[in-house]
């Protein structure tokens, strides 16, 4: 390869670094008041929430109602079939999670663990890790945090809710999530993708 190629690739690839790192403006420090977010799901103490839901891992296919309950300190989320039997039940709180049961055939740990994070990410309050906002070229709010296990995320905020959230561990996105909300300020549609096992979890309310 002559020299001048060499310079124009070592140009090429320092340009791409430089700019490909400013897509998002830094509008709010973590110290300052920001425009405001909270957890996607908000269920008072006592107040449960149920979703028809589709769970896709392992090349098998497994359909049933999510029911979420705010149990106070901790939230307790069971997922069963239709025809009433029991897929699996867990406790969620700020420390991680407890299963309770598991059906055999899905008890794998990489499967509840994303699981259980996804459901961490809707039922959790953002705000309690240190975070910033930012805005995107198209001045869409952007909440961007690090948190206790080293994932990064960044929540897409729009009138104060969360439309969606994308965590990265290490290097590539692998966990998404689309929300889209009722009248009553609640997610209407939920959908978490988790690229490493191929998880795909689709919940419409009750």
């Amino acid at each position: 390869m002559s020299r001048f190629p060499r310079q124009f690739l070592a140009f090429s690839i320092i340009s791409f670094l430089l700019f490909s790192c400013q897509t998002h403006k830094l509008i709010w420090e973590e110290e300052q008041p920001g425009p405001g977010i909270s957890a996607p799901l908000q269920l008072e103490k006592g107040d449960r929430a149920m979703y028809k839901a589709n769970l896709e891992v392992f090349r098998n296919n497994l359909s049933g109602v999510f029911v979420i309950l705010n149990a106070d300190s901790l939230y307790k989320v069971g997922f069963v079939s239709e025809m009433g039997v029991k897929f699996f039940d867990m406790k969620i709180d700020e420390d991680g999670y407890e299963v309770v049961y598991c059906m055999e055939a899905i008890n794998r740990k990489p499967l509840l663990n994303s699981i259980a994070r996804s459901l961490q990410y809707i039922l959790e309050d953002p705000g309690k890790h240190d975070g910033s906002f930012y805005a995107t070229k198209s001045n869409d709010t952007i909440y961007k945090l690090a948190d206790n296990d080293g994932w990064k995320r960044k929540y897409f905020v729009e009138s104060g809710r969360v439309k969606r959230i994308e965590a990265k561990k290490l290097i590539r996105n692998r966990v998404f999530l689309n929300a889209g909300y009722n009248n009553k300020n609640q997610p209407e549609n939920i959908i978490f993708l988790q690229r490493g096992i191929r998880m795909r979890i689709e919940m419409n309310k009750l």
